[in-house]
């Protein structure tokens, strides 16, 4: 980096900085992203690979993701590592919620906030992790970061790469200002073809390509025990059998629609119960006022200890708790879709042979739609579909069974991503003498 991009990229950061300051997702650990002090090379202690005799050094892995989605996403691609080589795994975030959720999946591993793409919080973090080999999921292009990390030898790799077609332009202008650092990233793990040519639109080297899938569909199949499930039944009070549906992952304007249809479902099926799980928990109290307007009581699940509740509707309103809640389901609303958002996860249902409802708003979720559209997903027009649905899936358990197979079917068949990115990253290696060992 000039230091002309020194400079520049100190007067970005003295509108990055406020900016994180005022959001609670980021302004967590602000001031860590310096890494103004150097910290120890700490490392976990590494654990023997699975079928792997004697010792081997192990290879020191710095795995970064945005937020906690997908931190989960390189969860599936680092136990496939680990089950090949002996790892020292080191995972960064750029929010509160993935640094949380990296703690709590990923316990074996080191978690650290990401350093501010600046010249000397990134030489002090690469310094002290002193990574064999650099994982940025999707997109995750730090321009400070990855000079320096190719600087000190680090094998650099882009995992689920995806490149939104409205991003194109802004990362051309980007690269234009910081030089072409896509240079400095030895591969480019993408997940499909579309992803590919984005990728060498922006400036990654065609030859550095290739498309090993997403491994999201591998991490949906890890999928919460049957035991667990129960035990949160009980925790809620609900019984073996109740006809229940979620609501997944809402967004404003959500609720008070699925509140109504759910109304309606009740009144044919009194014995039903709707979960609610908001995006984001500060709505909480916006989420009850709605569900309210539409006629229908709600509890908190905080609130329940095990008490069947009276209220038709629980608001989840705890961390953690969603892939259980699916367990739970006989049919799942996935939100970000009938409001502008570009829908959520619905692989997780899926994975638990839960059909899937969402709206037409999906244009983050494209890969979601080619895989479970016609399997398992029925996509609604409007708030008249969701009631439709709604009710006839709650009543006809069959019906809803039989789609949840299809749902659960077809991400079984889409899963190793995680096993074609790891045979790449492991190649990848063995090529460089100094990387190797």
């Amino acid at each position: 980096m000039t230091w002309l991009h020194a400079i520049m990229a100190w007067l970005v950061h003295l509108v990055v900085v406020p900016y994180f300051a005022l959001k609670p997702k980021l302004r967590v650990g602000l001031w860590r992203r310096f890494w103004w002090r150097r910290r120890p090379a700490t490392l976990p202690r590494p654990l023997p690979p699975d079928g792997v005799a004697g010792p081997q050094p192990p290879l020191r892995v710095w795995a970064h993701g945005a937020s906690a989605g997908d931190v989960l996403c390189l969860r599936p691609l680092l136990e496939e590592l680990g089950r090949r080589r002996s790892l020292a795994v080191t995972v960064s975030a750029l929010t509160g919620s993935g640094v949380d959720m990296a703690r709590r999946r990923l316990p074996g591993a080191r978690v650290e906030f990401l350093p501010f793409d600046l010249p000397g919080a990134t030489a002090r973090a690469v310094d002290a992790l002193r990574p064999d080999l650099l994982l940025l999921e999707r997109a995750e292009i730090w321009p400070a970061l990855i000079r320096r990390a190719h600087a000190a030898g680090a094998a650099i790799a882009i995992v689920n790469g995806r490149i939104a077609p409205s991003s194109v332009a802004p990362y051309r202008r980007l690269l234009r200002w910081t030089g072409n650092v896509l240079a400095d990233v030895d591969r480019f793990l993408v997940r499909d073809e579309g992803e590919a040519a984005r990728m060498r639109s922006i400036g990654a080297p065609t030859e550095r390509i290739v498309v090993t899938g997403n491994t999201k569909f591998d991490h949906a199949l890890q999928v919460p025990d049957r035991a667990a499930i129960d035990a949160f039944a009980a925790s809620l009070g609900l019984a073996a059998g109740q006809p229940i549906a979620v609501a997944g992952s809402t967004h404003r304007g959500e609720e008070a629609l699925v509140a109504t249809a759910f109304a309606s479902a009740l009144r044919a099926l009194p014995t039903a119960r709707l979960i609610v799980a908001p995006r984001y928990l500060e709505r909480c109290d916006e989420v009850l006022a709605d569900i309210g307007r539409a006629g229908l009581r709600a509890v908190r699940r905080s609130s329940l200890a095990g008490v069947s509740p009276e209220a038709p509707v629980i608001l989840l309103d705890t961390m953690g708790e969603l892939a259980l809640s699916y367990g739970l389901a006989r049919v799942a609303f996935v939100g970000g879709s009938l409001v502008p958002r570009g829908g959520q996860n619905m692989l997780e249902p899926a994975a638990l042979g839960v059909p899937v409802l969402a709206g037409r708003h999906t244009e983050h979720s494209a890969d979601q739609i080619a895989l479970l559209g016609g399997r398992g997903l029925i996509e609604l027009a409007g708030p008249a579909d969701l009631e439709r649905e709604l009710q006839r899936l709650l009543a006809e358990a069959d019906a809803a069974a039989a789609l949840g197979r299809q749902a659960r079917a077809a991400l079984a068949a889409a899963g190793g991503a995680s096993a074609r990115c790891a045979d790449e990253l492991l190649a990848l290696l063995s090529s460089s003498p100094r990387r190797a060992t």
